[in-house]
């Protein structure tokens, strides 16, 4: 059973969560429902629950710093943010903090929930399959001599042992002590694209690879994790300063066999030149880095690690002023903009060249600011690009920027075309001109009747089909579009209270604040100070 943590301080949410699904008959048992963020994290610290469902607002500890808290101490603990405000501020920290998805309580339904736990609950049980198929130091009675030795070399890569002594090296035949040593690690590109046996493509490979390198200085050559090979060179005759252009060339030959006769292309880190084995750790961590350059690079990637590999400037490629942009292109369905927009932000991060984990955190960044704006347009709309996986999934699984550029593009006109089916689809003429109106006016002292006048209808079938399209009254949208620009001008101004009052349509400061309130739970000086707690990092209590 996958065990499930509900934190939300609104018992009628919590309830409703806990009553919106069959859980154990889909695999998952409900663990704890806290009422705060601090009694969540006693209940993770007993619990150790698998996914976690938080509210961004809460008592005592805010969603965002029990992500931050939990995370920390439990990496493998799923959260996913339940957000009663429209708000891509929250779920952008949130995502920044480990959260993997979020969920709109107004008009959350079982389906949709089911969706996304059916697909976490996929994703743990991946994870949990390849951490117990990942090589560990063991009871080796019964091994053989290469089983043994592969399974010390790997207790040191883990950083398990830092030491190495004349037993141990008897124990496990390890052999050229001295010489230099160089590690290779290898990775299948496209690996998730390989329909038959992934295995027994794998299984191929490492023959391939021995057979390949033998007489090349090969010390041994071994699978480390899913499609994660290491290959241990060694040179006890090469002179020093040839090594690295030795390795680079058996690289690039191994390469070419490899293609040849196991129809597969590969791509190659290499560490830095080591000496003694327990510096293998270090040399893996460099050979890792090297390899992941192939996420510019492309497929077929060689690289030598060195220092600054990747760039540690600050990205700053999609902030406040980019996500309302997107939003808008979203909101009118602007695909000829969209495309540009995506395709820049691309075009800056293969420029910069910053960490790969860097990068796809701000793609899901960027897919979920366009998933929040189709999510305003109807609840049988659903976050996917068609392929039956969800994005994030996709996204977080990504090897390669041009394979990012690509799902975000689909996703952007799958959005933009799934948001103008719903607007020409569930909007009348007559709602589509009174919103449109509203969202330019918002400013003024308009009414019920002033807008029914302006769409030339009356107002009280303006008020009906309000209520039938879009499930609100005339002034709750109003009011909804009024509180959404005092948020944009709290985060973005510092302008004081009345003024922004003003500018909203509120002459009366006091009914403002109380309206503020009533909407977002919090008065407009809370949620200024809020807002600031959550950009500086700081514990909102």
């Amino acid at each position: 059973m996958i065990k499930v943590l509900i934190a939300d301080d609104e018992i009628i949410v919590r309830a409703g969560i806990k009553s919106l699904i069959n859980w154990e008959e889909n695999g998952f048992r409900v663990v704890g429902l806290a009422v705060d963020g601090k009694e969540a994290m006693e209940m993770i610290h007993g619990e150790k629950p698998d996914i976690v469902l938080t509210d961004v607002m809460m008592p005592k500890m805010s969603g965002i710093d029990l992500i931050k808290a939990a995370k920390a101490e439990y990496p493998f603990i799923k959260f996913v943010v339940l957000s009663c405000h429209n708000d891509f501020e929250y779920v952008r920290r949130a995502m920044k903090y480990g959260a993997e998805d979020y969920v709109l309580k107004l008009s959350m339904d079982s389906d949709e929930l089911l969706e996304l736990l059916l697909a976490l609950s996929k994703k743990i049980k991946e994870e949990r399959k390849l951490k117990s198929a990942e090589f560990c130091l063991v009871d080796q009675d019964g091994l053989s001599e290469r089983s043994k030795r592969i399974a010390y070399f790997v207790s040191l890569i883990n950083g398990e042992r830092r030491s190495l002594d004349v037993n141990d090296s008897k124990a496990v035949k390890l052999f050229y002590i001295s010489a230099h040593k160089v590690l290779a690690f290898i990775k299948i590109d496209n690996f998730n694209n390989i329909n038959e046996d992934r295995g027994k493509a794998e299984s191929t490979l490492i023959n391939v690879m021995e057979q390949q390198l033998k007489g090349k200085g090969l010390l041994e050559v071994f699978k480390y994790k899913e499609n994660s090979f290491i290959v241990l060179l060694s040179f006890e005759n090469e002179e020093y300063n040839r090594i690295d252009e030795t390795v680079n060339n058996i690289c690039r030959k191994l390469q070419v066999f490899i293609n040849k006769y196991v129809n597969v292309t590969i791509s190659i880190g290499i560490s830095n030149v080591f000496k003694d084995y327990y510096d293998l750790d270090t040399a893996f961590k460099q050979a890792d880095q090297a390899c992941k350059y192939r996420f510019y690079n492309g497929a077929g990637t060689v690289c030598k690690y060195r220092e600054g590999i990747f760039s540690d400037e600050s990205v700053q490629v999609f902030l406040a002023k980019e996500q309302k942009e997107l939003i808008d292109y979203l909101d009118t369905c602007d695909t000829n903009s969209i495309n540009p927009f995506i395709n820049n932000i691309i075009y800056e991060l293969a420029k910069i060249r910053p960490p790969v984990e860097k990068c796809v955190q701000l793609f899901m960044e960027i897919y979920y600011c366009m998933g929040s704006v189709l999510k305003n347009y109807g609840d049988s709309i659903k976050s996917e690009n068609g392929t039956g996986t969800p994005n994030y999934i996709q996204i977080s699984k990504v090897e390669f920027i041009t394979d990012a550029r690509e799902i975000l593009l689909q996703y952007g006109e799958y959005c933009a075309n799934q948001i103008e089916n719903a607007r020409n689809a569930v909007y009348r003429k007559e709602i589509m001109a009174a919103t449109d109106y509203i969202k330019k006016n918002y400013s003024s002292n308009i009414s019920l009747k002033s807008v029914a006048q302006h769409v030339f209808v009356s107002d009280s079938y303006l008020s009906r089909i309000f209520k039938e399209n879009l499930n609100m009254s005339f002034v709750e949208y109003l009011t909804g579009i009024r509180i959404e620009k005092a948020i944009e001008f709290i985060k973005t101004t510092n302008l004081p209270n009345y003024a922004i009052a003003e500018k909203i349509g509120y002459e009366n400061i006091n009914y403002f604040g109380r309206v503020f309130k009533k909407t977002t739970g919090l008065t407009p000086t809370q949620y200024r100070s809020k807002y600031n707690s959550f950009d500086t990092g700081k514990n909102s209590e």
